[in-house]
């Protein structure tokens, strides 16, 4: 089912859009939430992404990424979110193989 059949869009606060993951185009604390689904093993540095993440989600935002390589990778990603200052950090344990890590933006960069 399309959005737009949903009636939902930017009235209700969702936003699509295409851009480059390592260069987003929104201000410091800007976002209050962001879902990224499986792309940690898709993008050459993810790392980057995941700063430029942190630099645009206001304080008290939520991360959320999903991922389908077990659970090292899990454990790296949950690393590296805390090491940039995101609390609450948690991996939930999979779902059809399926890992999320949650974490909140809790300290400026």
């Amino acid at each position: 089912m399309e959005s737009e059949d949903e009636q939902i869009g930017p009235e209700q606060g969702l936003f699509l859009l295409r851009a480059d993951a390592r260069d987003l185009p929104f201000r410091e604390q800007q976002i209050d939430y962001v879902w990224w689904s499986f792309g940690w093993e898709e993008v050459e540095h993810p790392e980057i992404v995941l700063e430029g993440i942190h630099r645009i989600l206001k304080v008290g935002g939520r991360l959320a990424i999903a991922t389908s390589s077990g659970k090292p990778l899990a454990k790296d990603i949950m690393a590296k979110m805390a090491a940039l200052g995101f609390s609450e950090t948690s991996i939930y344990p999979p779902r059809s193989k399926v890992f999320l890590n949650y974490g909140t933006k809790t300290l400026q960069q």
